[in-house]
């Protein structure tokens, strides 16, 4: 009776261990900073990779040790525009120009191009959608740019919003440390709960979704 217990004790943990809710990517936006550094810390430590959309005003040749650290780390860097502004504020030859710019900065560094766009204030229309030759990102976002919104309040959003195919969309620009400390919180909690992280092109991977443009994918839901 007792070695019955006991072996039901141990597939009782194997099934717990082995349990798999679903996918998340992280994604963060206006970087390379020092921030990023702090959230690539966090990542490491929990084995969670994510996709960083960059500021391309933002890139050089000593924030480059960041977007170099996070692609060794499995990572991606997609794009954000050149100077974050409105879109569609600006004429087709300056929208061009947003993303062209940022871009040659990220390949001047990595030698690889960018698959995604992430357009800031998630303003967008459908001339930005033809001009822009990457496939549109959003995503569920805590509000993390804002320094009122606390620590727990962010926790609180995130966990609230995980499912199978959700993108969270954070910030690592300069200064934003409570989003590291967010994910120091968040990443272990749900990958207890059976959540991986990955990046964005591997959740259309796992997904089995083949990304299209003209759309804006706030989730990548598997389909049927």
């Amino acid at each position: 009776m007792r070695r019955l217990l006991m072996l039901l004790a141990a597939a009782t943990l194997v099934v717990g261990c082995s349990r798999h809710k679903g996918y998340i990517a992280l994604t963060f936006d206006d970087g390379p900073s020092s921030t990023t550094m702090e959230i690539l810390d966090v990542m490491e430590e929990f084995g969670a990779r994510g996709s960083f959309f960059l500021i391309g005003s933002n890139i050089n040749d000593s924030s480059a040790e960041a977007m170099q650290r996070a692609v060794a780390m499995g990572c991606e860097v997609e794009n954000h525009s050149f100077t974050h502004p409105h879109m569609t504020e600006l004429d087709s030859d300056a929208r061009r120009d947003e993303v062209a710019l940022t871009t040659a900065a990220i390949t001047k560094y990595l030698e690889r191009e960018p698959q995604f766009f992430r357009a800031p204030y998630i303003d967008e229309d459908e001339q930005l959608h033809r001009i822009v030759p990457l496939i549109f990102i959003g995503g569920y976002c805590p509000r993390d740019w804002d320094a009122n919104v606390s620590v727990e309040e962010r926790v609180d959003g995130l966990m609230a919003n995980a499912a199978d195919g959700q993108i969270f969309l954070l910030h690592d620009f300069e200064g934003n440390a409570a989003t590291a400390e967010t994910l120091r919180r968040v990443i272990p909690a749900l990958q207890k709960e059976g959540y991986k992280f990955l990046t964005v092109s591997e959740l259309f991977q796992q997904q089995k979704v083949s990304p299209r443009k003209g759309v804006r994918y706030d989730m990548v839901v598997k389909e049927e």
